[in-house]
């Protein structure tokens, strides 16, 4: 055990400010396993070590001594006693460079010191100094406060507090994340001691504290740390390679079983073996037995979907609970379902709130039915996606490196609209900008898109957009060169900023008003046909000339889009109230300035063609995703031809006419689509297309009815168990499934999506699912092995699986 000595602390202060200071800093937290690598145990096996819990009374250690230690040997410092704790956790500082030359993945990297002279908080001008030192005064960095123990504590408690803020900021950068209760403060001054984050000795990284820590393109994540104490000592601290693992997406308390059987009889046995599995699991409270059993199910269905492309199975089911006895429960419920031989009603979609599902042959969609339907603006909300960042860092990273995925996703200004911000700083979403509501729109979009395809290999027959949700569409199928670029133009343009929105100037010339005239423009949902609405926008225009008033009034109410059983009007405020009266019809205010889809929209349809005349990916042709995949659009009664001056006048089209929503998933439907996903924030999209599939359902025709595979060979004896109870009609009609819902959480809802999609049998892949559980059962493993003795513990190395995100490594 080294002694570090600091008689003369200001010495080495001095010292280490003299020159540039990198050092790597490592976590290990061996109850956790945390992205340990081999190439770590060449710096272990150099590492000096300091045991805190063992030190003798009298010797005393200062951080400042042990930072300069560090710059010339690795030191490992211990910060509980495994004997009095059920783990451990070190912290090993080694010089960068020597980090590097290993190939060593650091968590963060110390760039910076200083000492200051307040004693009961962060000092502007410590945190100053530090910057200076590790010449990084032009950047606003995240401040983190740990605060001092008690005076009367001994002096390896001070240096174990500092040791443990250390650890916490490291395991932020590797997480990405700041605390939730201070994760809007990131871009505060450093100056500004009310903004720091505060640390406490108790872990301050439990994930479900946490959200994701955004950072513009291609700059790092830098944070000061201020440790407190008799004299401050602050530190500059920027992230390191090191990405922290995934958190797994099924667990104990997240149960997800698939199940794939030839007929109902196989499926009945496979339910009750899982049922008796989960019964004896419960009773012996045997929480591997749970995870292997989960772990099986999936590797069983990954084989299923395998040779399901030479042999279609009869039936698919997905259990779904929060633990074992609800598991129970709800296999206990398909039973009934399956021994009832299915009514219609039944059979066409059963599934439970749990998310549960269970299709046959007869009622699931075919593989090439897949259509992903791109929501419009409006529909983000706060906190949207914020648990995605732990479950899929290496996704986060990935778009990370790509554009300013925060911006993208408008973070900053969605969290300004999480309730409990104060009065002067709480907006409404529905107050966010017509620009702003697009570009997170489209993030959220190109996100889910990316996640779906790159994590779980999903690739859609079909493409489509509501509204704006059609340049979305573009984006996030990988069809633009290059789509990030899409957020500055948006934000930076006239057309969204003055045009379409603010200003309204199309509108004012239309309507032949001056740059000061006011315009108080609104939009209502209505629940009336498109000819109720126009019959009463004539009566209304009819009603004022008589009156000899304006005669250019009725031109300022327009309908705008015509979605199922409701329309959307928009215009004048006051003139929407009227007809909305002459209709005897509440109207559902928007409360959104957008002139889209109405007749003044189209004085800039030739900007709009421009705007979106992108350049196409050079590979767009050549990409499976691409060659798989066609593209709907309103504007067009055939399919998009990819090439760049089509789908600019394509989206130019779409934004500027009037949207009849319904005719466009009538048409969808009628060139092959069933199985229509939602791929955007919340379920908005797949509410209106259900009621419009449900609506426009007709009986099947011959030639649809000889598309249902199996349908017509399906054996006598699965007829009889009920498999081909539903009529060709039901099974015409399709389906919406939604990703994301605001009313739950991000995983369960793609979990429930996912459910669906296997059983209608998309083609998917489940690996990341199968990754998560072996994690979970390592880990359990390890924690079992601790209890027994073992040899030359600090230097074990376990390497991590790994699973590949088509070039990105988890």
């Amino acid at each position: 055990m080294s002694n570090h000595s600091l008689t003369s602390e200001p010495d080495t202060i001095e010292q280490l400010t003299a020159s540039a200071l990198r050092l790597a800093v490592f976590v290990l937290n061996e109850h956790k396993q945390f992205l340990a690598n081999q190439p770590l145990a060449g710096l272990l096996a150099q590492a000096e070590r300091l045991d805190l819990a063992k030190s003798t009374a009298g010797q005393t250690q200062h951080l400042a001594s042990i930072l300069l230690a560090a710059k010339s040997k690795p030191q490992l410092i211990t910060l509980t006693n495994p004997a009095a704790s059920d783990s451990e956790q070190q912290l090993l500082i080694a010089p960068a460079l020597m980090a590097a030359k290993l190939r060593c993945h650091a968590h963060a990297l110390i760039t910076g010191i200083s000492t200051g002279i307040s004693s009961d908080n962060e000092d502007a001008s410590s945190v100053q100094a530090a910057l200076k030192h590790a010449k990084r005064e032009h950047i606003s960095p995240v401040s983190f406060l740990m605060e001092a123990v008690p005076s009367s504590s001994a002096e390896q408690e001070h240096l174990s507090n500092h040791i443990t803020g250390i650890a916490q900021v490291s395991e932020l950068f590797t997480k990405r994340a700041l605390p939730k209760a201070n994760a809007k403060i990131a871009s505060a001054k450093p100056a500004n001691a009310k903004t720091a984050i505060e640390l406490a000795q108790q872990d301050s990284t439990q994930p479900k504290q946490l959200s994701y820590w955004y950072t513009p393109l291609h700059q790092q994540r830098v944070a000061t740390l201020t440790l407190c104490g008799k004299q401050n000592l602050t530190l500059v601290m920027v992230q390191g390679s090191q990405l922290a693992k995934p958190e797994p997406l099924l667990s104990n308390q997240r149960i997800w079983l698939p199940v794939r059987a030839q007929d109902t009889a196989e499926m009945r046995q496979q339910l009750v073996s899982f049922a008796n599995e989960l019964t004896s699991i419960n009773h012996a409270d045997d929480q591997s037995g749970l995870l292997r059993l989960i772990s099986r199910a999936i590797h069983s269905a990954e084989q299923s979907i395998e040779s399901n492309l030479q042999h279609e199975s009869i039936a698919s089911a997905v259990i779904m609970a929060s633990g074992v006895e609800q598991a129970i429960s709800e296999i206990d419920a398909m039973l009934a379902a399956i021994d009832a031989s299915f009514s219609d009603k039944q059979a066409s979609d059963y599934k439970t709130p749990a998310g549960s599902c269970l299709q046959t042959s007869a009622t699931s969609m075919q593989q090439n039915d897949l259509c992903f339907v791109y929501p419009g603006v409006g529909t983000v909300y706060p906190n949207m996606f914020s648990e995605f960042g732990r479950y899929f860092p290496a996704l986060y990273s990935e778009l990370e490196a790509e554009g300013d995925l925060g911006q993208m996703l408008q973070a900053d200004l969605l969290d300004s609209c999480t309730k409990g911000s104060s009065k002067d700083k709480a907006i409404d979403v529905s107050q966010m900008a017509l620009k702003e509501l697009a570009i997170a729109g489209g993030g959220a979009s190109f996100m889910l898109t990316r996640l779906l395809q790159r994590v779980f290999n999903i690739t859609p027959n079909y493409a489509m957009g509501y509204s704006m949700g059609e340049a979305a569409m573009w984006a996030s199928l990988g069809v633009w060169h290059k789509p990030h670029s899409l957020v500055a133009a948006t934000d930076n343009s006239s057309i969204f900023n003055h045009d379409i929105s603010g200003e309204l100037n199309c509108v004012r010339q239309t309507w032949q008003l001056g740059a000061h005239d006011t315009i108080n423009w609104n939009s209502f949902v209505v629940r009336a046909t498109e000819q109720e609405i126009q019959g009463a926008i004539d009566a209304h225009a009819h009603a004022q000339a008589q009156a000899q008033t304006q005669q250019l009034e009725q031109s300022r109410v327009y309908i705008a889009i015509v979605q199922g059983d409701t329309c959307v009007i928009a215009g004048c405020e006051h003139s929407c109230k009227q007809v909305l009266k002459q209709l005897g019809k509440r109207g559902i205010a928007a409360n959104r300035v957008t002139a889209m889809h109405t007749a003044p929209a189209m004085l800039i349809r030739d900007q709009l063609k421009d705007f979106y005349q992108l350049p196409i990916n050079k590979r767009a042709n050549e990409t499976q995703q691409c060659q798989q995949t066609q593209f709907i659009s309103a504007a067009s009664e055939q399919f998009v031809a990819l090439n760049e001056n089509a789908i600019a006048e394509s989206v130019a089209d779409t934004m500027c006419q009037p949207l009849d929503f319904t005719k466009l998933v009538n048409k969808a439907h009628r060139l092959g689509a069933r199985l229509f996903v939602e791929v955007g924030a919340d379920r908005q999209t797949s509410t209106l297309v259900d009621k419009i599939l449900t609506a426009s359902s007709q009986p099947a025709t011959q030639s649809e009815r000889a598309r249902a595979k199996g349908l017509s060979t399906l054996p006598e004896q699965a007829r009889a168990k009920g498999l081909s109870t539903l009529s060709g009609q039901a099974r015409a009609k399709g389906l919406a499934i939604a990703t994301n819902t605001k009313a739950g959480d991000d995983i369960t809802s793609l979990l429930k999506c996912l459910a669906q999609l296997f059983c209608h049998q998309v083609p998917m892949s489940l690996d990341y699912l199968i990754v998560g559980l072996e994690s979970q059962l390592q880990q359990l493993t390890c924690n079992a092995e601790r209890l027994e003795p073992h040899t030359n513990s600090s230097t074990a190395v376990t390497e991590p699986t790994a699973v590949t995100l088509k070039g990105a490594q988890v």
